[in-house]
């Protein structure tokens, strides 16, 4: 049994805890204070759809954001995060775990610091609710089993742990699609190096590929039984779509340094290309390789150079790389141990200096998030503000509970909730902050009327909402009233031509820091007389 005291005595575990600690108590700061965003309140509704999977993603993000909710029964900000926040730290463990295992623990101490600053690691995988939060979880499992199979005792022998890994994979691939790429990275490596090719040839790979298939196989009975939507629809993103943009290209690895924070994201790109160029000198001279190298290479610079390519012809959301780019910092943690013995002063210097000015821009943005501490015309804004909302995109990170006590306070909007049969938005992407705000209020379905209506397409029929009265409520940041008539956009058709009557109820105006940043507007849509077209999804009993 551990001994913590005697744990906690020795100075490598009180850096240890305290790097995790002081992490997971900056992140469940933000995670209560931050406004809800558009994508994570979606995978709220997952939530009160469960399935094997959705069109938009794999199923465990349904888990990760539900598990808060669960557990306390309400709904919020904090708790639809609480699984992110448990989740990430167990990332952490795994990755810090699988450096000490390739290198060391000094160099593991150095990594999880360095990780640990990174602003995208720590805002869109350790606070924020979304796929890649499982991904990122079992990928670091999966690096770290890796380092014990592939680095144990030498001479190297396949052992049961193959089978381990091709669980592990098989759950990456249930958090996010990127976890195709992240066992196919793992063959690159076992093929790269001819001391652990023969695990390719072992029984223990067959049993690995059947354990990955049965593991998949929820993402596959959906998608077998929905015409393969789900595979298409993210597949599709990867397809090129016109000429190449190398501006594109360029501006999405200038996008990429910036979150990853430029003083640490420069060194890491430099150390990871000056790496790639040692494995390719020594394989030139055949000298001995570093295969601990070799294996972090293999499991970060493929998946980098594919997001950067298919930059040039769609877009490459920035978290979508960072599972690699945080196995690559590997690296850059052991180059950072040498700056250590090396430079010392400079060494400090730098981490210092990175924490500071990356926690003083936490401190400054996350009081304009939630108050408006920079927004113009605001009472409470420093310095009388200088961000006009109409300019300022954060406005689209809304205080659900807001939106919740003004349709409570409107007697009209409760009475027309009540004798409604279900809820209708235009758009999916605010779908989620409305849901949660409906969650105490009414257990009416909720409903989108869109060309792209994402997973709403499978959570319904098309024909089941004709002939019902609804409530139609959605914001004017996205075109509420010119959904209504021929106004509408060209993907969509006019709300209007598919009920009887559709009538205004009440305008809801959402503060933040007093002063208005978005509207909301309700109305009545008396009996739906035909069903609203849709490009794919359930449109009939058959």
């Amino acid at each position: 049994m551990l001994n913590f005291s005697a744990w906690f005595q020795v100075p490598h575990h009180r850096w240890l805890a305290g790097i995790l600690l002081a992490g997971l108590v900056l992140r469940t700061i933000v995670a209560i204070w931050l406004p809800i965003g558009f994508d994570e309140a979606y995978y709220y509704i997952y939530t009160q759809h469960p399935n094997w999977s959705y069109f938009d993603h794999p199923p465990l993000v349904f888990l990760t954001t539900g598990i808060g909710v669960w557990l306390t029964g309400a709904v919020n900000p904090f708790t639809v995060r609480l699984g992110t926040l448990l989740i990430y730290t167990g990332s952490l463990i795994f990755f810090y775990r699988a450096v000490a295992q390739l290198f060391d623990r000094q160099v593991a101490l150095i990594a999880l610091g360095l990780v640990s600053l990174m602003p995208i690691l720590t805002i869109a995988f350790g606070i924020l609710t979304m796929p890649d939060t499982p991904l990122l979880f079992f990928w670091m499992a999966t690096l770290w089993l890796s380092a014990v199979e592939f680095f144990g005792p030498q001479p190297y022998r396949p052992t049961y742990r193959v089978a381990l890994i091709g669980l592990l994979v098989g759950l990456a691939c249930l958090g996010k699609y990127h976890g195709f790429l992240l066992g196919a990275c793992l063959v690159g490596f076992c093929l790269s190096s001819p001391e652990h090719r023969r695990v390719l040839w072992s029984p223990w790979v067959v049993l690995a590929s059947l354990i990955f298939a049965l593991t998949i196989s929820p993402v596959l009975y959906w998608n077998s039984s929905h015409e393969w939507a789900s595979f298409r629809f993210q597949s599709g993103r990867a397809v090129p779509n016109g000429t190449y943009n190398w501006e594109s290209f360029i501006l999405t690895f200038l996008v990429h340094m910036v979150y990853l924070f430029p003083a640490l994201g420069l060194p890491l790109v430099a150390v990871i290309g000056r790496n790639l160029q040692h494995q390719f000198r020594g394989a030139a001279n055949k000298t001995e390789p570093h295969l601990q190298r070799r294996l972090v290479l293999w499991l970060s610079t493929p998946i980098i150079l594919v997001f950067a390519v298919i930059a040039g012809y769609q877009q490459v959301l920035p978290s979508w790389p960072m599972a690699a780019y945080m196995t690559g910092s590997i690296l850059l943690a052991e180059q950072a141990r040498h700056w250590f013995i090396k430079y010392p002063r400079r060494f400090w210097n730098w981490i210092v200096a990175c924490a500071v000015i990356i926690h003083l821009l936490f401190a400054i943005a996350l009081p304009h998030l939630a108050f408006g501490a920079f927004q113009k015309g605001s009472p409470t804004a420093i310095g009388g503000g200088f961000l006009s909302p109409d300019i300022d995109t954060s406005v689209q990170l809304i205080d659900v509970s807001q939106l919740q006590q003004a349709l409570k306070n409107s007697p009209a909007i409760m009475q027309a909730i009540e004798r409604s049969d279900f809820i209708f938005i235009n758009r999916y992407f605010p779908s989620g902050q409305l849901a949660m705000a409906l969650h105490s209020i009414t257990t009416k379905p909720l409903t989108c009327f869109t060309s792209d209506l994402r997973g709403f397409a499978y959570w319904s029929r098309a024909e089941e909402w004709v002939g019902k009265n609804a409530v139609y409520i959605g914001s004017e940041t996205f075109d509420v009233e010119k959904s209504l008539a021929a106004e509408a956009t060209s993907e969509d058709w006019p709300l209007r031509d598919f009920f009887k009557s559709i009538e205004p109820v009440a305008t809801i105006p959402l503060k933040r820091g007093g002063v208005v940043t978005q509207t909301w507007q309700v109305y009545t849509a008396t009996e739906m007389l035909k069903p609203y077209p849709r490009p794919y999804g359930i449109t009939s009993d058959s």
